[in-house]
This record gives C-alpha cells, sequence and structure tokens, in this order.
C-alpha cells in the first residue's frame, strides 16, 4: 500500500469515527479548518469526504458545505424530479402515477453523460433503467442527490430501493401447488436467469416433500416437459405467464385441467393468470412514500409484498377439471 492510500484510508476512518461518535453535528467546518485539524492536503481531503458521501454518511452542496447525512432540510419534494428509465419502459404506468403526484417530473433514457449543470436542477433521481453505472450513481450522491432505485437491489452504494418480493412470491407458489398435488412443475423466467427462482423453489421443494421435481423450462421445452408429467408452471415475469399461456393453447394443453400456470410481477390492469401481484401505483406510492418528508435519511429496501389474484389457472392435481378456487395464501 503506497503511503498516500494509507493517509487517505487513516483520514476516512478518524472522520467516520468522529461522524459516529457525534464529534461532528449539522455542518462540518470549513475544508481548510478540515485540512489543518488533520495535517492533510485539502486533495486528500475531498477523496476522503468524497467516499463518506457516497456512503450515505454526509452530504456535500456545492456553495452551501459538507453536512452530517440528514441535517439539511432542504425538502426533496420541493425540487424536480428526474426518472432514468429505458425506452421499452417509457410508457410505463408507474410513471403516470409519479407524474400525477409531481408535474415537472423529467424522463430521459441516459444519465451518463448527463451535464452537472442538468443534473444541478433535481433533488431527487429515480433510477428505473436497467444498467446504471456505478461511477454516475456514486456522483449523484457526491452531489447530494436523493437516488432511488425502482426495481433493482442496490450493489455498490447504499442507495433506497423499492422491489416486488418476488423470493416471497415464489415460496408462496411452490407451497399452493405442492399443497394441490403437484410434484413435478416447471419455472420459466426471463433472460434465461431461472437458477434463483429454482433454488428457492427447490428450498420450498425439500420442506414439503423431497421428490418434488422442479426444472426450468421454455417454450422449447414445456410440450416434452408436460409429456414427462409436469403438472403446474410457475412463471416469473407477466410476459412469461402470457407467452406460456399462448403456447399451451396452442399445443392443445387445457389450463389448469392438464397444466397449472401461476405467475409474480408488477401489472397494470388484469393479471394474465393466478398468482401474487403489485399493481404500478402501489410501487409508485412506496417511491413518494421515501420522498414525502424530504429527505431519505437511511437507506432501506421496501420489500412490496404481492396480493394472490385468482383467475383461475391453477388448481388441485389430479381433477378432471381445475377450479382455481382452492387458495393457500
Amino acid at each position: 500500500m503506497s503511503r498516500d492510500n494509507y493517509k487517505f484510508q487513516r483520514l476516512r476512518e478518524q472522520i467516520r469515527q468522529a461522524l459516529v461518535g457525534g464529534e461532528f453535528k449539522g455542518k462540518l467546518p470549513g475544508e481548510r479548518a478540515l485540512s489543518a485539524r488533520f495535517a492533510v492536503n485539502a486533495k486528500t481531503l475531498s477523496k476522503a469526504l468524497n467516499d463518506l458521501t457516497a456512503e450515505g454518511l454526509l452530504e456535500r452542496n456545492i456553495g452551501r458545505g459538507t453536512f452530517v447525512r440528514g441535517t439539511t432540510t432542504a425538502p426533496v419534494r420541493q425540487r424536480r424530479w428526474l426518472v432514468v428509465c429505458d425506452t421499452k419502459r417509457q410508457n410505463c404506468p408507474m410513471l403516470d402515477h409519479l407524474r400525477q403526484a409531481k408535474a415537472d417530473v423529467e424522463v430521459i433514457e441516459d444519465i451518463t453523460h448527463a451535464r452537472p449543470s442538468f443534473l444541478n436542477r433535481f433533488g431527487a433521481v429515480i433510477d428505473y433503467a436497467s444498467n446504471t453505472p456505478d461511477p454516475v450513481l456514486r456522483d449523484l450522491l457526491v452531489r447530494n442527490v436523493c437516488v432511488i432505485l425502482a426495481g433493482k437491489e442496490p450493489q455498490s452504494f447504499s442507495l433506497p430501493a423499492v422491489l416486488l418480493d418476488r423470493q416471497l412470491s415464489l415460496v408462496r407458489m411452490g407451497r399452493t401447488l405442492l399443497l394441490q398435488g403437484h410434484r413435478h412443475i416447471g419455472v420459466r423466467q426471463d433472460n434465461g436467469q431461472a437458477n434463483g427462482a429454482l433454488e428457492t423453489l427447490r428450498l420450498v421443494g425439500r420442506h414439503f416433500n423431497p421428490n418434488v421435481r422442479f426444472e426450468s423450462v421454455s417454450a422449447d421445452t414445456t410440450e416434452r416437459a408436460v409429456n414427462h408429467g409436469m403438472t403446474a408452471v410457475i412463471c416469473a415475469t407477466r410476459a412469461c405467464a402470457e407467452d406460456t399461456l399462448s403456447h399451451l393453447q396452442k399445443l392443445k394443453i387445457t389450463v389448469p385441467a392438464q397444466v397449472a400456470v401461476l405467475a409474480t410481477d408488477v401489472i397494470h390492469s388484469n393479471a394474465p393468470c393466478s398468482g401474487y401481484f403489485i399493481d404500478y401505483s402501489q410501487k409508485a406510492e412506496a417511491i413518494l412514500n421515501l420522498l414525502e418528508n424530504g429527505t431519505v435519511k437511511r437507506p432501506s429496501t421496501l420489500w412490496l409484498a404481492g396480493r394472490f389474484i385468482d383467475q383461475g389457472t391453477s388448481g388441485p392435481f389430479n381433477t378432471p377439471h381445475g377450479t382455481g378456487n382452492t387458495r393457500f395464501a
């Protein structure tokens, strides 16, 4: 480790201890005073303050100074909001709900090359894009912009997030099907990322019966799986569920008499099949609740539990016609 890196890390921990111990409250002394106190140059001090800001311990306002996180009073609701959103999500009903709450919400597709003068206009950024780079998020935190992730978990930084609790939905759907008598269940998920869902459901299966079989299926393998005894399909998204129902219809496989179908996702109107769903309005309301007090003082993840919706696509196994009315939620 170089001497400069050692000095920087030591300084960062000294300031962290001062923050945790309550030595610094409200606005911190100016950078010149802090540099003199800790006997470091301005560059090392600025780097340490930026790191602690990215961790959520400090807030830095250009022209106003550096504050202990949560002690500034500028309300986020009174400033403009920016939503970063992929093109395919531009017509998402969640955006309509946010615009109803705040008419001047601005939506952009790519924040990577946004100028600082543009970003300074906003008090909050709602990241609804699929792949916003970490350096961009860090820059927003350093600028004291409130960042909320919508539909994805925090990775490199401690950020507030709003997500559908898919794990809970999977456990509930697996339990429902097992109690209905199903013992061979397929799992469909977008982008071929069914491993996480499979592992969750296999744990559920072990709790009930070690002979229960869960397997990943696709549109191409559904017919073969049904011929080998699969009696139910759990879909991780609405798109998967709609494609599965359409494919089963083409194969003349009846639902739920031959194969039960359940799914989980965020929806706007009617659910495509039975399962656990949340409405886009619930997701938007959760984001608004995080912002209503002006600042998000302690980053946390809000896991939204879906409610069971019965569309008649799930029923007990080994009956002439699945009723879809049996609920175990």
